[in-house]
């Protein structure tokens, strides 16, 4: 017989098994349904970049990745209302830039992303674990107001941008920054860092481990955002000073725009810092959480910060709430400055060193006053031997109203051996003459500490000054003999109340 005769069937077999090898592109018969919107799509195999070249030329079409293709650095841009279907395959090296693209199946993705996408959800375990390829994919979601789902543990070495309606959403996974970031940001809010860009989306459920850091989560030009149910683990003493967890964020590189900084939430998170329990104090001192430049409607509440070293910060602020928030600090507080209509209730803070101060409220610019600050059902303790500094203390004010707290602290109304300094620590250009305490009610509350509790002098004369049914667990109450100062049925010396 004649072997011959074989030949052209052994050739045909082997041309029919590597035809999508050779073929501009292979077509399946079936339609597909997109997975994003109702429409059934024509589908295109695509098993290496040569096809990827010749085939990526028609809309509305599903296009099926089921080998990995290297993009080889370069850029591919997506036809028009077409799905990227992952079946077993990967995008590799390169950029993919969507117009109006879906990304369906199980999807492996080791490409930077831009352009627009209907996906309203995108997982960062899609994504290869790689810092850039994971800022890229938070751009994305932001640029297409979607979330990004962190449902396994990133590492980063670069600051993560949110904007828009961005949504970052832990889903038992963590954002690790193993090392020192530009501006020392870890997550910047309201830029895609070029442009300011407005965020009001949210933050929520993701576990932070942070290394080295200036902010941790800053919040740039935002309105309508939250920041809620987070844990932030600070792992390491940064290498900044002032370091700040969740804080507002001024950098003249991003302009602020205009209504930004309003209808704020920060809530339901947990802050573990590294501030000393053993009574000692650290050099460095790190806010948990902050705002300040001119915030207004925030709301910090039902936050648990542990071994904080410095404060829950308000500065120069409108309509503040700080509630319900549990607090251990070496040596902070919760700190209102230059601000209006401000409400701390029923927070918990527990005080480690003598030179912890409980709640503070004070100014820190020329010809600005705290207005309107409610100070209300709040537990202050001082877990050092020596105690604390002060519970509660009011430099600057105008209309304040203490009621109703525990503090195992002494209360100062008014000033007394205070050195102003502004927010950099340096020196300003105005004295305690400056400072007004007019109409402050003291009332309902108790002072267990001895060192000394009441009214120091001030150096203008004060409007109404009101101490009334407070105790006293100590032999020392002060109270000026000035006439609007006025102190009542209140009861000193009564022992420890603890």
């Amino acid at each position: 017989m004649n072997n011959n005769f074989f030949l052209p069937s052994v050739w045909l077999l082997v041309i029919v098994i590597l035809s999508p090898l050779f073929c501009t592109c292979a077509t399946c018969n079936t339609a597909y349904k997109a997975s994003v919107g109702p429409e059934k799509k024509k589908a295109v195999f695509i098993n290496t970049y040569s096809q990827l070249k010749k085939c990526l030329n028609a809309s509305n079409t599903t296009y099926v990745i089921k080998e990995t293709i290297d993009l080889r650095g370069n850029t591919i841009a997506i036809p028009d209302n077409s799905e990227l279907l992952f079946m077993g395959g990967r995008i590799k090296n390169g950029v993919i830039v969507g117009k109006n693209t879906s990304i369906a199946g199980n999807p492996q993705i080791g490409a930077r992303m831009q352009g627009t996408f209907q996906n309203k959800l995108f997982r960062s375990s899609w994504f290869d674990n790689e810092s850039s390829i994971t800022v890229s994919a938070a751009k994305m979601a932001c640029g297409n107001n979607a979330a990004l789902i962190i449902d396994d543990e990133r590492i980063l070495n670069e600051t993560l941008y949110v904007y828009g309606k961005g949504v970052l959403k832990g889903d038992g996974g963590s954002l690790n920054f193993i090392s020192k970031t530009e501006n020392g940001v870890c997550v910047l809010c309201g830029t895609d860092g070029i442009t300011p860009l407005m965020w009001s989306g949210s933050i929520d459920n993701i576990v932070f481990n942070i290394s080295d850091y200036k902010y941790g989560i800053a919040l740039c030009n935002v309105a309508h955002c939250s920041v809620t149910n987070n844990t932030l683990n600070a792992t390491a003493i940064p290498s900044y000073k002032g370091g700040k967890l969740i804080s507002r964020f001024n950098n003249r590189n991003f302009t602020h725009l205009s209504g930004a900084q309003t209808d704020i939430t920060i809530s339901g998170n947990t802050l573990n810092m590294h501030g000393k329990t053993d009574g000692t104090e650290s050099k460095e001192s790190y806010e948990s959480i902050s705002v300040c430049d001119f915030t207004e409607n925030a709301r910090i509440m039902n936050n648990t910060i542990n071994n904080s070293t410095d404060d829950v910060g308000v500065h120069s602020c409108t309509n503040i709430l700080i509630e319900g928030n549990t607090i251990t600090t070496e040596d902070g507080r919760i700190y209102c400055a230059d601000s209006k209509d401000v409400t701390i209730a029923n927070n918990s803070l527990s005080c480690y060193s003598y030179g912890s101060m409980g709640i503070m409220i004070t100014m820190e610019s020329q010809n600005r006053v705290c207005e309107n600050v409610i100070v209300k059902g709040n537990m202050v303790y001082a877990l050092s031997p020596r105690g604390m500094a002060y519970g509660i203390r009011v430099n600057n004010g105008k209309n304040i109203q203490i009621e109703n707290n525990h503090v195992d602290g002494q209360l100062h109304i008014g000033y007394q051996d205070f050195v102003i300094e502004n927010r950099s620590g340096k020196p300003v250009d105005f004295t305690e003459k400056d400072l007004i305490v007019d109409y402050v009610t003291v009332r309902n509350n108790t002072f267990t500490q001895i060192n000394g509790t009441g009214w120091n002098k001030t150096n203008n004369t004060p409007k109404q000054v009101l101490f009334e049914d407070n105790v006293i667990c100590g032999p020392k109450f002060n109270v000026s003999n000035v006439s609007t100062v006025v102190s009542r049925r209140n009861a000193v010396n009564q022992g420890s109340k603890k």
